[in-house]
């Protein structure tokens, strides 16, 4: 059992106490485990920071990745060749996929998976507004197993091609 006592000389310990007897006798030991936490609670601080940069990086790439797609966006308006556009649309559509891994990455709290089920939706909401006209014709319904996918693989998927 773990356990705060004060010592001697008025510091206070972290503990832990163990016991074991019968009826003649009692053996107990208690070991002084204060560095251990001390250590314990540096790491769990240190993991904690790194999850929060892990985290803001991933929002930072987000957004970077939105600037890139509205760059794109703004240069396709001034080309009149739909075939060129056309590729600027699919390499606009790849890009704001990537940009939902790293949104969904920042918001949940294992870094090194997506919840396909939440992925899938968002990718195909958002390649299905860039590509129907009238949302009001098509419907888009969606059903995938609630599975956590390798951020390497969820990756993958938003850059196969058709």
């Amino acid at each position: 059992k773990e356990a705060r006592v004060t010592c001697k000389d008025g510091h206070v310990c972290n503990v832990i106490i163990s016991a074991n007897g019968a009826n003649d006798f009692i053996l107990a030991a208690c070991v002084n485990i204060t560095e251990f936490k001390r250590i314990e609670n540096s790491l769990k601080q240190a993991i904690e920071e790194k999850e929060i940069l892990i985290r803001e990086m991933n929002h930072r790439v987000k957004n970077n990745l939105n600037i890139l797609s509205s760059m794109i966006t703004l240069q396709s308006s001034t080309i009149k060749d739909p075939h060129f556009i056309s590729h600027l649309d699919n390499i606009r559509n790849r890009i704001k996929v990537l940009s939902i891994i790293h949104e969904k990455i920042y918001q949940t709290e294992n870094l090194d998976t997506v919840r396909m089920d939440e992925y899938m939706s968002a990718m195909h909401k958002e390649i299905y507004q860039s590509l129907v006209l009238d949302t009001e014709i098509i419907e888009l319904q969606i059903h995938i197993a609630d599975i956590l996918l390798k951020i390497k693989d969820a990756i993958s998927c938003a850059l196969t091609r058709k």
